[in-house]
């Protein structure tokens, strides 16, 4: 695939980002998806500690949120992406019990991760 057919995805998938309505659950597609080749995303200050971090638990969702010095906070540029991300907040979802992984799907059968045993 040349550059002009990347960059011709790159735009289609950022508009489609604009356009979604919800974010999730997700199916992925195998037979639908096209191979592109990207430049690599860039990764800023993702070696930076947070001043503070807090952790929220609803009890079926993790929501960890920093605080950095100003100049410091992690932001990803580069590859498909025509502006700068800053880190805002990561978390992780859970089911009701351990048969429930995640809310996303890859040709329609779902994923999970489950605790290791040591």
């Amino acid at each position: 695939m040349n550059n002009s057919e990347n960059d011709k995805l790159s735009k289609d998938i950022e508009e489609d980002d604009v356009n979604v309505k919800s974010e999730s659950p997700i199916n992925l597609t195998i037979s639908k998806m096209t191979i592109i080749n990207l430049e690599p995303l860039i990764w800023h200050n993702y070696d930076k500690s947070p001043e503070k971090l807090k952790a929220m638990n609803t009890g079926r969702t993790i929501i960890v949120n920093g605080k950095w010095q100003e100049n410091h906070h992690p932001l990803l540029t580069g590859g498909p992406l025509s502006n700068n991300y800053i880190f805002s907040q990561f978390h992780f979802h859970w089911g009701p019990n351990e048969m429930v992984g995640s809310e996303h799907y890859v040709d329609s059968a779902s994923c999970s991760h489950k605790q290791m045993k040591y």
